[in-house]
């Protein structure tokens, strides 16, 4: 792992426009912890280019909330005549809250928050689409170093994306 942020840097990370590839649900039925996992794309900087066009610092990366309680997904419309190839969603933004002590029911002794994760939606379409939950907090695992792009998004196979997480836990383990 090259770099991870956590809680402490909620204000330096941005997840706008970060593609989203998959995401799986960790849960540990005897410690009864849960966690979200996202696997992105995470865009650390937008250059605006001589020729105007954009260029962007990326790199793979893992999203993960920890001690996620009451999930929720909402997934885009579904298309009229199911005809339309689905790209991967892409964030628009993160929201969260700090859940008040005195309404916090779960993880008494840490902060709690109310997650949202927006993904923008079909064009035309105003219905939410996203991730709503609860959890102590996130962290945001880069697995290589910024790559100057001229696209949004790398072309890294789901599998790739899944190995690079799972080999940088068991090295921080070690």
């Amino acid at each position: 792992m090259i770099k991870k942020y956590n809680n402490t840097d909620i204000e330096k990370v941005s997840l706008h426009d970060c593609p989203l590839y998959g995401f799986v649900w960790d849960s540990n039925g005897i410690t009864w912890q849960s966690e979200l996992i996202l696997f992105i794309d995470y865009i650390d900087e937008w250059i605006c280019g001589i020729d105007r066009k954009y260029h962007f610092k990326i790199a793979p990366a893992t999203l993960v909330f920890h001690d996620v309680t009451g999930f929720s997904y909402s997934g885009p419309p579904a298309q009229e005549r199911f005809q339309c190839i689905i790209n991967n969603p892409v964030i628009s933004e993160l929201k969260y809250q700090k859940q008040d002590k005195n309404e916090q029911l779960v993880d008494l002794d840490v902060d709690y928050y109310i997650w949202q994760i927006l993904l923008f939606n079909i064009p035309g379409s105003e219905t939410y689409s996203g991730f709503h939950f609860g959890g102590t907090g996130f962290s945001l695992l880069l697995h290589h170093e910024l790559k100057y792009s001229e696209k949004q998004s790398l072309q890294i196979d789901i599998r790739d994306r899944m190995n690079y997480y799972y080999e940088d836990m068991k090295n921080e383990k070690a």
